[in-house]
C-alpha cells in the first residue's frame, strides 16, 4: 500500500502519475484540507501535522509514503526518515535540475514561503535563478478561486524568463493560465519525476522481499 500526503488537491497530480504506472498496489491519498495551506505555517506546526498524518498512513499499512507537497518535504522529510526507519519516504522537491541541465538562462521558481527558505543554495547556480514565493496561491487553487495574476506577479517581467519551475504540486492545476503569462518559458514540474522514484523504490522493495513486478 502506497500513501500520499498533501494539504489539498496538489498531491493528486503525483498520485495520478503513479496510477499510470499500474504497480498493482493500493494507493491512499490523505487530503489534509483541515490544515491547508502548509506553506504559511511555522516549521514546528508543519512537522507536527505531517507526523500525525504519517502515523495514520502507517496505521493502515502503508510501507511507502509520498510527501506529495514541496513545503512538507522541505520541512519534514529528513526528520521523518530518521524517526520512521521501516517506512520508505519519497519527497517532492522543485525540479530545478532540469532547466539548469537544459541551459535555461533565466529561471523563475514559483513556491510557497516555507519552501523558499530551502532554496538558498540556488544562489550559487550558474544560471539566473529567482525564487518567488506565492503566499496564497495554493489555497486559492484548493478553493477554486479566480486569481489576480497581475497583482500576484507585480514587479515581475514574465517575458524575460525562459523557464518556470512549479515548486508546489498545486500550481500545475493552473498551468494553462501560467502559460499565458509566461509566454516564452518552458515549464518544469515534479510529478513525473516523483512517480518514477516511487516506481524505482517499489521495485527495490519487491526485489528485497523476493517478489517481482
Amino acid at each position: 500500500m502506497i500513501g500520499f500526503i498533501d494539504s489539498g488537491i496538489g498531491g493528486l497530480s503525483v498520485l495520478k502519475e503513479v496510477e499510470k504506472l499500474n504497480l498493482g498496489e493500493s494507493l491512499i491519498y490523505l487530503k489534509d484540507s483541515k490544515n491547508s495551506p502548509y506553506g504559511n505555517k511555522s516549521y514546528k506546526k508543519i512537522y507536527r501535522i505531517i507526523e500525525s498524518d504519517v502515523k495514520d498512513l502507517i496505521g493502515i499499512g502503508c510501507k511507502i509514503i509520498v510527501i506529495a507537497c514541496n513545503t512538507a518535504t522541505a520541512v519534514c522529510i529528513t526528520k521523518l526518515r530518521s524517526k520512521f526507519k521501516d517506512v520508505t519516504f519519497v519527497g517532492t522537491e522543485p525540479n530545478i535540475n532540469s532547466p539548469i541541465r537544459d541551459e535555461k538562462q533565466n529561471i523563475l521558481v514559483l513556491c510557497t514561503s516555507a519552501t523558499k527558505k530551502h532554496c538558498e543554495h540556488l544562489k550559487n547556480a550558474p544560471n539566473n535563478v529567482l525564487v518567488y514565493p506565492l503566499k496564497n496561491f495554493a489555497k486559492a487553487i484548493d478553493n477554486g478561486k479566480t486569481i489576480n495574476y497581475k497583482k500576484m506577479f507585480m514587479g515581475i517581467d514574465p517575458l524575460i524568463y525562459d523557464a518556470v519551475v512549479l515548486g508546489c504540486t498545486h500550481y500545475i492545476f493552473r498551468l494553462n493560465e501560467l502559460k499565458v503569462i509566461f509566454k516564452n518559458a518552458t515549464f518544469y514540474a515534479s510529478h513525473t519525476g516523483v512517480a518514477k522514484r516511487v516506481k524505482d523504490l517499489y521495485n527495490i522493495k519487491n526485489f528485497e522481499n523476493g517478489e517481482s513486478n
